[in-house]
């Protein structure tokens, strides 16, 4: 005897099961559909069928539904209609499903299930397998970069995080281009575009070595500016806010790397004004003293941007907070004892 499904065959073994398992659907739903158009059918109809098919009563499909009888009646009658089958015959006081009931309502039964445990699937970080590409611009990498691995290893074991440090420019570029998923640091230029949640807000201080001349006594604007700094390209905009809030410096030397800062610092008479938190992360690798700045300074508002594209997509709302939940946790991790208040 000639056998009429060799392609669905030959598709298992070349394509794997769940291959297979689509094809041989289609084919199914292609068979009891023939000559129809799903257009033509109220999909509304399929639960019904499918509770009568588990009930085999028009009164215990209502009930399940939470329908009426006649609602049910009705819809029954406009199923039978559609398939040109009257589905069910009443034997002995139940519905006996026709044979064209129980092949069209395996299938139904089956995609039912199948889009309810879709719509009504949790969101599973554990599960995600996904890379994400994370723009850091000024420093804030520096102290958050290892909290994020470090919770993503237990939480979401599967994420990837590629972190690249960039200006302010090539992160919005890049986020425009859609060739980056998040940008977080302090921003001066606001792009309408992009969307963007504040973070924290950070002060600043000034650090120095272990016994440095100017932690004597009081410290002064005058003090500050009589030492050399370091100056940090990624920071030059903090910069131009302290000349022109009053604290003129003259700079010894240049860091494009803010590693070196530390080491710099804590072997020299040379003065350093960092975000408070970088001080303090700073202060974990070398022997440091800081100070807070002896002038009136705005605080500056780290941010978190990204492209609307993405607002809906579970899976990066979840790195989305992520981020906001992790920085807001490091933030209270970090508190200085004596000052609860301060921020990054």
């Amino acid at each position: 005897m000639k056998c009429h499904c060799s392609q669905y065959c030959s598709a298992k073994e070349t394509q794997g099961p769940q291959a297979f398992r689509r094809r041989v659907d289609l084919h199914l739903l292609r068979r009891f559909t023939a000559g129809m158009s799903i257009r033509s059918i109220d999909l509304n109809l399929l639960p019904v069928l499918r509770a009568l098919l588990e009930t085999r009563s028009v009164s215990a499909a209502a009930r399940t539904l939470g329908l009426s009888q006649p609602a049910v009646s009705n819809a029954l009658t406009r199923l039978r209609g559609h398939f040109g089958d009257p589905l069910f015959h009443r034997t002995r006081g139940q519905m006996e499903p026709t044979a064209r009931a129980l092949e069209i309502g395996s299938i139904i039964t089956d995609a039912l299930a199948r889009i309810e445990s879709t719509l009504e699937r949790k969101f599973d970080p554990y599960t995600l397998v996904r890379t994400f590409k994370l723009g850091l611009v000024s420093y804030s990498g520096f102290y958050f970069l290892p909290a994020l691995i470090e919770k993503l290893r237990f939480e979401a074991p599967h994420v990837q995080v590629l972190p690249e440090h960039m200006t302010e420019a090539s992160a919005y570029e890049a986020l425009e281009a859609l060739e980056l998923d998040f940008a977080m640091g302090i921003f001066w230029r606001k792009a309408p575009s992009l969307t963007r949640s504040v973070l924290l807000d950070t002060s600043f201080k000034v650090i120095m070595r272990p016994g440095h001349p100017i932690a004597a006594g009081a410290i002064t604007p005058e003090k500050v500016a009589g030492y050399p700094h370091i100056r940090l390209p990624v920071l030059d905009n903090v910069e131009r806010m302290l000349d022109a809030n009053g604290l003129k410096r003259h700079f010894a030397a240049t860091s494009p790397n803010p590693l070196a800062v530390p080491f710099l610092v804590s072997q020299s008479d040379m003065l350093a004004i960092l975000p408070s938190r970088l001080a303090m992360a700073f202060a974990t690798v070398c022997p440091l003293q800081e100070a807070s700045l002896p002038i009136e300074m705005p605080r500056c508002e780290i941010e978190l941007v990204a492209h609307p594209k993405h607002d809906t997509e579970a899976g990066f709302q979840w790195f989305a907070d992520c981020l906001r939940n992790l920085t807001l946790d490091l933030d209270r991790t970090m508190q200085p004892a004596d000052d609860k208040t301060a921020a990054i």
